[in-house]
């Protein structure tokens, strides 16, 4: 195990290449693996300096691709599949180290911003619908995320809905007024029970409202 320290450009392209390398073939407890965290560690410390982004990778893709003026058809069967690049593209799979490595050579992005790490499916819609009602109704709510789960509470009464994937819990208290797949019918509840403003369904988005978590 030859190491030397990561410091240029040069030393970061050739890291990287070997960190994909050694992804595929590291077991623990080996040489390589000891290889792997410490070649991993030397390059995130690189990047921390000299790279310090936090874009979205999927937004970094799409905008490679118009810049290319390219489309989604051009990746199928060069980066993945039709349907796993669709996927991709709508934050419902993952990038894996191989494809990050793809991009890499088919687009040119820069590995450091594709790792990024970013939600998917459910997760991408509740933070998009957490970071509305944040904006719309300000102080009167509190959020956290925790284990995969949000809960959201609102201040003025004691009412709070925790939302997993594919599940929507809606209390009132100790009180569970509602359990299912449906968020807007949970919201439809809360506003009947008068936990919520009256006008809370009308101000949410259309896309929040119709969205059903089965």
């Amino acid at each position: 195990m030859k190491l030397a320290p990561v410091n240029n450009e040069n030393s970061y392209n050739l890291a990287l290449n070997r960190i994909f390398e050694l992804a595929e073939t590291a077991k623990e407890n080996t040489a390589e693996y000891d290889e792997l965290d410490i070649l991993s560690t030397l390059v995130e410390a690189y990047e921390n300096k000299e790279h310090p982004i936090e874009a979205d990778p999927i937004e970094v893709i799409k905008l490679k691709l118009a810049y290319k003026g390219l489309t989604q058809k051009d990746l199928e069967g060069v980066i993945a599949s039709k349907g796993y690049i669709s996927k991709l593209l709508n934050y419902e799979k993952p990038l894996t180290l191989p494809l990050i490595r793809l991009f890499q050579q088919h687009l040119g992005i820069k590995p450091v911003t594709l790792i990024n790490p970013y939600p998917t499916g459910w997760q991408k819609e509740y933070n998009e619908f957490i970071k509305y009602i944040q904006h719309k109704w300000g102080n009167n709510f509190d959020t956290q995320i925790k284990n995969e789960q949000i809960k959201v509470k609102y201040l003025k009464n004691n009412f709070y809905l925790e939302l997993r994937e594919n599940h929507v819990r809606g209390c009132a208290g100790n009180k569970l007024f509602y359990e299912g797949g449906n968020l807007s019918k949970a919201l439809k509840l809360a506003v009947k029970k008068q936990l919520l403003l009256k006008g809370f369904l009308s101000a949410m988005p259309k896309k929040v409202l119709a969205n059903k978590l089965d």
